[in-house]
């Protein structure tokens, strides 16, 4: 039983990078056809941005936790990000001793513009593989969504 469940996981390993590699390659396309300019951004900036969104403002602690890396290469990528203009930071007005993270509203249309583009991305894919497969991996990925989330509200709480 072991075997089959590292098999699965595998395929879905391997099925995630192929779709993350397919979502990339087809929003890049959308934008070189359309003469905008490429955003360089690397995929863990893009996860700290969503992290940061869905929260509204982090503390790095909190940004560290939810994207499962050290504090110091939480505050880099947020540096780096603070250099591009899509976040910010200010003191925290219940702590002055600790900072927090916001987006800036150039980051968040640029966010709502990927997202856009990955969402159609993901549509045409869907119509490709039909409805019957879209209702399974809905019901699979709600289900992953929902063990996930939880196991994150639980770490960025510090009970993990």
């Amino acid at each position: 039983m072991r075997q089959d469940s590292v098999e699965q996981a595998r395929l879905l390993f391997e099925t995630s990078e192929l779709l993350r590699d397919f979502v990339v390659r087809k929003h890049m396309a959308h934008m070189r056809a359309n003469g905008e300019p490429e955003i360089d951004i690397t995929v863990p900036q893009m996860h700290a941005l969503h992290i940061i969104r869905t929260q509204k403002k982090v503390s790095i602690k909190e940004l560290a936790a939810a994207a499962n890396v050290s504090a110091p290469s939480a505050s880099a990528m947020v540096d780096r990000l603070l250099e591009m203009g899509m976040v910010s930071r200010e003191p925290n007005p219940a702590d002055r001793r600790e900072v927090v993270v916001r987006l800036t509203d150039e980051s968040k249309a640029i966010i709502m513009e990927i997202e856009q583009h990955v969402l159609g991305s993901l549509a045409d894919l869907f119509v490709e593989i039909g409805p019957e497969y879209t209702r399974l991996w809905q019901q699979v990925y709600g289900k992953i969504h929902g063990v996930l989330s939880e196991k994150l509200r639980s770490r960025i709480a510090g009970n993990d």
